[in-house]
Formats: C-alpha cells, sequence, structure tokens
C-alpha cells in the first residue's frame, strides 16, 4: 500500500476517531457542557531549515483554529476536544504551502478566582499539506496554554501559547515537516443552559426513614450528600432543598450558605418535613426525592437537580440506637387510650382516690383493668426486644397502644408503651427502663423521695430519680397483677442498677426529641371490660397494700403513745401516716383531739385541714387553717391550705390574699398554686391536683 493511500485511510480514521469520541458523551445520562473556541494568531517557525545553512525554511505564518470540546458534568475542569486549525506557511522560495490539521486531545481547566483561568490542552491527529507540487498527509501534536477572562457564563476571552510539531516520511523515515510556536487571541463560548457542569453531586448517605418519627426529621438530618463547586470562581446565594413529592407538599431548605469558593467541598445534612400521610406505609417501601441546588454566578442564577431514592419503612418500624424513639410511639391522646384510661381513672377517682396517693392508685387500677381486659405478654418471634435491642442497626415492630389493646398482646415494649401512654393519658408521668434485653416501665409516685419514705415501709422499692420517688411495674406481669409486678420491677431495677445496666428514660423528657406520633382509631377501641369487677378488685388491692404497709408503722406508733402517755406529737404522728394512706376516719380521730386541746398542737390543726381539704370539705378546712395562723401567720403549709381552701369556696379575694402572704414566704409555691387553679380561680383543680403539706411535728 503506497504512503499516500495510508495517509487518506488515516485521515478517514481520524475522522471516525474524533467524532465517536466528541459524541459518546454526549450519549450519556448527564450531559455537561459543550464549548466552541475560535482563535486567530501567528505561527512562529522553528525548523526545519535549510539544508546546509542556518536559514529556517519558513518565515511567520497566519495561524486559525475552531476546537469544539466537551466539559464533563462529573469531573468538570477535564475536557474532550477535536481541533481543525488552518497554518499559512510562507517559506523563503515566496512559495506559500497551506496546512490544515485535524486533532482530537485533551484539556485541563484551573480557575483562577471568579473571573480568570488557565487552561492547558494536549492533541494529537494529522495534517494536510497543499503545495504547487500536490498535497500530502502525515501526523502532527500540539499543546497549547492560555489564560482567559470570563465575561459572562458562555462567553471567556483567551490569550495563549502553542507548540505545533509536524512530521512527514522522506525515504521511508520520519523527518520534520515544521514545528515552531503559535501566538493567539480568540474567544470561547459555552453551551449546555442550566446543565453545564460545574457544579457536582458527590457521596450521599442516607439513613432510612421511619414513619413514625416524621415530624423529627425537621430538625434532624437523615443523611447528607457532598456537593462541590466547580465552576470558574466563587458561587454566591446557595440554597439546598430537598422534595418528596409523594409525603411532602412543597420543598424544604435545607442549607444556605453566602458563597462558596472554587473547588470548595461541603457536606449537606438532609432534612425533611413529611407530612402525616407517610403514617399509611405499612409496608417498607422506595420513594423519589429530588435534592436541588440553586446559587449565583457571573449575576446569574442557576439551578441544577438530583434524584436520589429514600427507602421509607413501615409506621411500626423503630431502631434501638437510641431508647428514647420508643417515646413516640406512646400516642397519651389517641382516643382509645384516653377513653380506656379517663373510665380506669374515673373508678379510681369515685372510689377510693382518698385512700392512697392518686398516682399510686391510677397505677395500681390501669394495670389490674389490662388484666380483666385480657391483655397479656406475647413475645414477638420475628422482632423479640432482647434480639434487636442488641443488634446495632437492627429494626424492630413496635405496636401502638391502641394496636396492642386491640390485639390483647405483645412484647414487652409494646406492653411497655401501652401501659406509659395509659398513664400518661390521666397526669401520672411515666418512665421506660431498659436493662440488657429487656425493657418496663416506672410511675412517678407523685411524692418527692423525702416524702415517700414516710408512706412507703421499703425505701428498696422505690426509685430515686432527681429527687422524686418512682415505683417499677414488670409489666410483662400483667396477669400476675400489680403487687407482684411492682415487686419484679423492684428486684430487677435493684439488681441491674447496681451494675450501672439499668437505664432510666423520662417519657416527657423524651417527647421533647421524639414527638408522639398517633394513626386513627375505631370508634370502639378502648372499651374497658367489667368496670364493677374492677372496682372490686382495685378495693381489694388497696387494702392488702395498706396492710402490707401500715401494720407495722401503726404497731410501733401505738407503741411509742402507750409509753409516752399520749403525747400530741406522737398522736399527731399516727394520725398524719393514716391520712397519708387515705384513711381519714381514723386520721380525724387521733389528730382533733390535740388539734382542739387548750392549748392546740399547732401541727395537728395544719394536718386536720389538709384533710378536710383532700374531702372537699372546704368551710371546715379554712377554719382549721386560719386558727393555726393565728398560731403562726408565717406557716407556709397554712397559707398553701388556705389559699386551696379559699378557691374551693370561689372566694377568690380571700385566696388571693393568701396567695399574697405566701408569696412573701415561698414564691414558687403560690405562683404554681396560682397556675393549677387558673387566673381569679378560674379553674376547679380536681382532688389529685390538691397540694398538701403535711406537719409531722
Amino acid at each position: 500500500m503506497s504512503g499516500r493511500h495510508r495517509s487518506r485511510y488515516l485521515v478517514l480514521f481520524f475522522l471516525y476517531f474524533l467524532l465517536l469520541f466528541i459524541s459518546n458523551p454526549l450519549m450519556g445520562q448527564s450531559p455537561g457542557a459543550i464549548e466552541l473556541d475560535a482563535r486567530i494568531g501567528a505561527g512562529i517557525p522553528f525548523g526545519p531549515k535549510v539544508t546546509g545553512t542556518e536559514e529556517q525554511l519558513y518565515n511567520v505564518g497566519m495561524v486559525a483554529g475552531l476546537t469544539v470540546g466537551y466539559r464533563f458534568r462529573s469531573i468538570p475542569r477535564l475536557s474532550i476536544l477535536g481541533d481543525i486549525a488552518y497554518l499559512g506557511l510562507p517559506n523563503i522560495t515566496s512559495t506559500n504551502i497551506s496546512v490544515i490539521t485535524l486533532a482530537a486531545g485533551a484539556g485541563y481547566l484551573q480557575p483562577l478566582g471568579t473571573r480568570f483561568f488557565l487552561d492547558v490542552n494536549m492533541k494529537g491527529g494529522a495534517f494536510l499539506a497543499f503545495a504547487s507540487t500536490g498535497t500530502d498527509i502525515n501526523p502532527m501534536f500540539g499543546v497549547q496554554f492560555s489564560g482567559g477572562y470570563v465575561l459572562n457564563r458562555n462567553v471567556s476571552l483567551r490569550l495563549g501559547l502553542g507548540y505545533n510539531y509536524l512530521m512527514t516520511r522522506i525515504n521511508g523515515s520520519i523527518s520534520t515537516f515544521y514545528h515552531g510556536l503559535e501566538v493567539f487571541a480568540g474567544a470561547r463560548f459555552a453551551f449546555g443552559g442550566s446543565h453545564v457542569p460545574m457544579f457536582r453531586f458527590g457521596e450521599v448517605i442516607l439513613d432510612d426513614i421511619f414513619p413514625v418519627q416524621y415530624s423529627w426529621y425537621s430538625d434532624n438530618p437523615f443523611g447528607s450528600i457532598n456537593l462541590t463547586n466547580d465552576e470558574k470562581g466563587e458561587i454566591h446565594d446557595v440554597i439546598v432543598s430537598i422534595f418528596v413529592p409523594e409525603f411532602m407538599s412543597n420543598p424544604v431548605v435545607t442549607l444556605r450558605i453566602g458563597e462558596l469558593e472554587v473547588g470548595a467541598s461541603i457536606d449537606v445534612s438532609l432534612k425533611a418535613r413529611f407530612e402525616s400521610s407517610i403514617l399509611d406505609v405499612t409496608e417498607a417501601r422506595w420513594a423519589n426525592a429530588l435534592v436541588a441546588v440553586e446559587y449565583h454566578y457571573l449575576d446569574e442564577k442557576i439551578s441544577v437537580e438530583e434524584k436520589i431514592d429514600l427507602r421509607i419503612l413501615d409506621r411500626n418500624a423503630m431502631a434501638w440506637d437510641d431508647d428514647a424513639r420508643a417515646a413516640a410511639f406512646v400516642t397519651a391522646k389517641d382516643p382509645a387510650i384516653q377513653r380506656f384510661a379517663t373510665t380506669v381513672a374515673g373508678v379510681v377517682r369515685n372510689h377510693d382516690v382518698r385512700r392512697m396517693h392518686w398516682h399510686f392508685g391510677v397505677a395500681l387500677a390501669m394495670l389490674e383493668a389490662l388484666k380483666l381486659q385480657g391483655v397479656s405478654y406475647v413475645i414477638d418471634p420475628t422482632t423479640p426486644y432482647a434480639k434487636t435491642s442488641a443488634e446495632v442497626g437492627a429494626v424492630d415492630y413496635l405496636q401502638f397502644p391502641q394496636q396492642t389493646l386491640q390485639n390483647l398482646g405483645g412484647d414487652c415494649d409494646d406492653l411497655s408503651i401501652l401501659y406509659s401512654a395509659l398513664l400518661e393519658a390521666v397526669g401520672v408521668e411515666s418512665a421506660f427502663i431498659t436493662i440488657p434485653g429487656h425493657i418496663f416501665v416506672a410511675f412517678h409516685s407523685g411524692l418527692d423521695y423525702e416524702e415517700a419514705l414516710k408512706v412507703f415501709r421499703n425505701p428498696e422499692e422505690l426509685i430515686q430519680w432527681n429527687n422524686d420517688a418512682w415505683l417499677p411495674v414488670e409489666i410483662t406481669m400483667v396477669q400476675e397483677g400489680f403487687l407482684p409486678a411492682w415487686q419484679k420491677g423492684v428486684n430487677e431495677w435493684n439488681q441491674y442498677n447496681q451494675r450501672f445496666e439499668a437505664g432510666f428514660i423520662s417519657v416527657q423528657e423524651a417527647w421533647e426529641i421524639y414527638e408522639p406520633i398517633g394513626i386513627g382509631s375505631s370508634d370502639s377501641a378502648g372499651e374497658i371490660k367489667n368496670r364493677e369487677q374492677l372496682e372490686d378488685i382495685y378495693g381489694k388491692e388497696i387494702i392488702r397494700f395498706l396492710s402490707r404497709e401500715l401494720d407495722p408503722k401503726v404497731t410501733e406508733l401505738k407503741n411509742r403513745i402507750q409509753n409516752s402517755g399520749g403525747a400530741p406529737r406522737d398522736l399527731n404522728r399516727l394520725g398524719t401516716l393514716y391520712a397519708r394512706y387515705g384513711l381519714y376516719e381514723l386520721a380525724l380521730e387521733q389528730l382533733k383531739p390535740v388539734a382542739e386541746a387548750r392549748p392546740p398542737y399547732g401541727p395537728a390543726m395544719v394536718n386536720v385541714g389538709n384533710i378536710y381539704l383532700l374531702m372537699e370539705q372546704f368551710d371546715e378546712s379554712a377554719r382549721y387553717f386560719e386558727s393555726a395562723l393565728l398560731r403562726d401567720a408565717r406557716s407556709i403549709p397554712a397559707l398553701a391550705g388556705l389559699a386551696q381552701a379559699r378557691f374551693g369556696m370561689d372566694d377568690f379575694s380571700g385566696a388571693d390574699e393568701a396567695i399574697g402572704s405566701l408569696n412573701d414566704l415561698h414564691p414558687e409555691l403560690a405562683e404554681r398554686i396560682s397556675e393549677t387553679y387558673g387566673s381569679g380561680g378560674t379553674t376547679r383543680a380536681g382532688v389529685e391536683e390538691i397540694e398538701v403539706f403535711w406537719e409531722e411535728e
């Protein structure tokens, strides 16, 4: 095959390669920018020289060229290019030679601030030389260095310097046809609209979405995405937003920054404001999300987008990386839970609320009601708490309280959530107790720890937390009854707390992070069974408790009274003991004689007033408090009791007067009582909200 034919095949191959090289990226799914460079300048020859002399064969000639480049979106500083150029080569024989070069290559761009940049291109291909003696085709290569100034996002000016080397074949060997510098000026035109690939989306890290925590994601990220500014300069007013069309009504802005320097990368936390419709997801599924970035570059607003996939778990899903997450399932305002809890509270209020502190009575009755309802402990065979709580990243299935109530059973976590929701529904604060492989419940006794020690016989049966007394209940023993469940909870707490392996999570504090989310309930849900039987069982269980707690203390105090000859202080202590347990008739038998003696015993007068206050006999209560204040005008228990008695009598001016005196001695207590009864006494407090202070001495 002749050299001329080989050259023709070389040109055809080059043209095919150039077309493939430039068009192939355009077939991808993430289009980049197409750039057109036009240049004109002068070619300064370095050789070859006339044979046997030092004289250059060629003189300075004209250069003109056109380069088509493709800049990748994923690596925007790199580009591939195709170049066609004209080179006029006047030689010393006054014979002009015209050269056309066809080349392909690659370029690299380095931004310098917002407006300036440096460019380097390398290319290789073939050239066609036209002379009076004919044409010839041979290989060439070249390199260009240029500096540019950006007029706007689509137009730049360039000044540059290049080097071209053209080869020829003489007598079967390679020799130099031409080599020299190229000095040029030109302009670059960029095309690509809003998809110019100068802003890059990088690594995306996403967590699974738990529907029950959908409001939590407004302030807490569920993942992140890496963003890089690969524009030729700084970008300004950057806004990043995310939109999940299926579960959001509008995009949510997750980041605003004033500027991002060229080449800088940031990790953007992704947050979303999901709608409650996400709770309709009952099977895990995928959802489409769109991350959008808006920014200003060279006084032009630019928008770019990236699609990502989110995995939405079912509404009952939860991970135990943070045990407090379970609080999101404690839906105390669920209508079914409210219906059940208020019915049980009504039994306590109407039956024996005065026999024991409200919180204890409600907790006891609530567990006994669940027992009568037929609720029982059932281990979840697929996601048992003992397994999922120990595995990092494991997803558990938790029932909402109404589901457990309807299903009449659940795992330890399901029963704990149900019991906690019922207690919270009627104002009894609850907490989760976690030990290795298990979770159960504690409830606030309504007493501080020092006060509780005067009521409960055994301090080891209480949990001291933030100076308050809590009682643990092993809810899985629901079918055994309250007292055995309490004792089991005590044993578990003491055993693991000594090893520092017990966790205590206040549900109300956890709600501040994980807001409770409810699902719809049926009208029949929460209907309580056998209310009459519950009233009977509740009464018997209270008597069992009182006998266990009171008998040893009563025996001790009666012996002391006998030995002291009926000292007022000992009689007051016995009466106060009865009163703490709600045995008001027995309490008054001990207290009234010393409260009405001459002289009266002051603490007994206050305690009698407290009893009548709890019995809602406000006139009689106020009389005893006023008598106590005649002996001690600065008695805080008497002033607090008198204010509440006056509110109960609708004597608002008298109540305000007592509150004013109390405020001088105990502002916090005065404010608390005012808030309980409302401004001007517009709110009637229930017996469980009355606050009394027993005088022991």
